[in-house]
């Protein structure tokens, strides 16, 4: 489906209406500004395609393979829609150096592959809030380059979502 939809909207040999184009070859190294003619001369000395990337004044043109550049634009869209969202539950009895181990984790987990993790922080009747504000504090004072924190309450859990900062 992604595909038709792309296919649509490129616009690729005789379709171009321009009279000049801007030239670049499979490497987008820029061959020169050309006529449409000689563009489309020099495309199909190679067997390949002149596709329109962009509509200027001069459009900007490459020489390529139109089902290569299809695939590469579908790929590409594909990986940009990956949204990964993970969840991390902790208890108020999880003992410091286990609660560390895990916090290291997730840093771990946003520099490699999520974007957003919710940490949720059951607690229980007589429990303190000493691990919420730890992890609170954890993560805007040692690590506010890599995070953003936002607080969540409810009765019985406090939630934590931490972005990847772009």
């Amino acid at each position: 489906m992604l595909s038709k939809e792309i296919e649509k909207k490129i616009i690729y040999n005789q379709n171009i209406q321009a009279k000049q184009v801007r030239l670049l070859d499979d490497n987008k190294k820029i061959l020169g500004i050309y006529s449409i003619e000689e563009a489309l001369k020099l495309s199909e000395e190679q067997n390949k395609h002149l596709i329109q990337i962009s509509k200027e004044d001069i459009p900007v043109c490459i020489i390529a393979d139109y089902k290569e550049y299809i695939y590469k634009i579908n790929k590409s869209k594909k990986n940009n829609n990956k949204i990964v969202n993970k969840e991390i539950k902790i208890n108020t009895r999880t003992d410091l150096p286990d609660l560390v181990r895990k916090l290291d984790n997730i840093i771990c987990l946003i520099d490699k592959e999520c974007s957003k993790i919710m940490i949720t922080i059951r607690k229980n009747r007589n429990d303190k809030l000493d691990v919420a504000n730890f992890v609170k504090n954890y993560f805007i004072g040692k690590n506010a380059d890599i995070t953003n924190v936002t607080k969540e309450r409810d009765i019985r859990y406090i939630r934590f979502q931490i972005n990847k900062k772009k």
